[in-house]
């Protein structure tokens, strides 16, 4: 109802957008808080929400374009940094120069920050260094295991000129027959292995 007495005001626009999506509704969400910036093109809290619902919604690029622009709109304020260093946090897996990215943006809302509002910074930082965390496990195990198949003479790396995804439960490269076939030698006669199963 507020938004049909006052349909122009760009702080209403922005606040309907974060109910929806709140309650799941990026689709309409993104409309409110695009309309928010159509009337308003300044406006940092809805283009710093609008990026938040386009990477929620995956649309990367997009969230990222949007995070610059907030930037640019606003070049004093750490909010966009920090938003900005998760956006590439999300994204370092398919680009490792988005690691450096990250903390290059975190390091600039850093800067940016108050002596005195030192929480809100230390809050993103804590949940990078945990997503980092995360994934240099993971890419540590994928190493690992890629070594212990290297080892036991099952494959080179340098025999198919491309990266190759472990799967360590199902010992196979998920979606690459020719890899995982590349796991089994052919056996000389009179030494075949008996089949399992």
């Amino acid at each position: 109802r507020a938004m049909l007495l006052q349909p122009e005001s760009t702080i209403l626009r922005r606040l309907y957008g974060n109910i929806l999506f709140n309650q799941g509704d990026v689709p309409n969400a993104l409309k409110s808080y695009r309309e928010a910036i159509r009337l308003d093109s300044k406006n940092v809290l809805a283009q710093i929400a609008l990026g938040d619902a386009l990477l929620a919604d995956n649309q990367f690029k997009e969230a990222f374009e949007v995070y610059e622009a907030a930037i640019k709109n606003s070049p004093d304020s750490p909010i966009p940094y920090r938003r900005l260093a998760r956006a590439l946090l999300t994204r370092a897996d398919t680009d490792p120069k988005n690691y450096a990215a990250s903390i290059d943006a975190i390091l600039k809302a850093k800067a940016k920050t108050p002596p005195t509002d030192i929480d809100g910074y230390t809050e993103d930082y804590i949940a990078i260094m945990r997503l980092m965390e995360s994934r240099i496990r993971d890419m540590v195990s994928d190493l690992q295991n890629g070594i212990a198949g290297y080892k036991q003479g099952k494959i080179k790396p340098t025999e198919l000129n491309r990266t190759l995804k472990w799967d360590p439960k199902a010992e196979t490269f998920p979606n690459d027959a020719e890899a995982t076939g590349k796991l089994e030698r052919p056996r000389r006669k009179g030494y075949e292995l008996p089949a399992v199963g």
